[in-house]
């Protein structure tokens, strides 16, 4: 059985010698994006540094709480239940970085995938303004 499921967060708990060069330093923290032969291995998106555009198109260093900025993406490697750790709910709490990471992995899905998120998210506002107001039962919209 697998140790982790698909989009869990983790963290390198050694440093990890990238494909693309260079080395993911212990403590990076990554997505699950597939799983291999039920958990024998994993494919994990690893986060680098916090970046936002400029109005000039440029990609500049940022801070976690700009509403602009985006989780850089350092690579996507094959890793083993060993070499990560889970990152605990407390650790998840944090609304901006679930937010960073959703945007991350929606970059992974091909265009239909992305509606169908879509369309699960509208369903879910839904559902929470059903349980929250009784009297409202439009179907929130969301522009595109």
């Amino acid at each position: 059985m697998s140790k982790f499921q698909m989009f869990d967060s983790v963290t390198l708990n050694q440093d990890i010698h990238l494909h693309s060069s260079g080395i993911a330093p212990q403590g990076t923290d990554g997505a699950i994006v597939e799983i291999f032969k039920d958990g024998e291995a994993y494919l994990v998106k690893l986060f680098g540094g916090w970046l936002k555009f400029t109005t000039e198109g440029d990609m500049i260093e940022a801070s976690q709480d700009d509403p602009e900025s985006f989780r850089d993406t350092l690579d996507v490697e094959t890793l083993y239940p060993h070499q990560i750790n889970p990152i605990n709910a407390h650790q998840q709490s944090d609304k901006h970085k679930v937010k960073q990471q959703l945007l991350a992995l929606l970059e992974l899905l091909p265009e239909e995938s992305i509606l169908q998120v879509k369309d699960f998210t509208e369903f879910l506002c839904y559902k929470q303004q059903a349980t929250s107001t009784s009297s409202k039962t439009d179907r929130p919209k969301v522009s595109t």
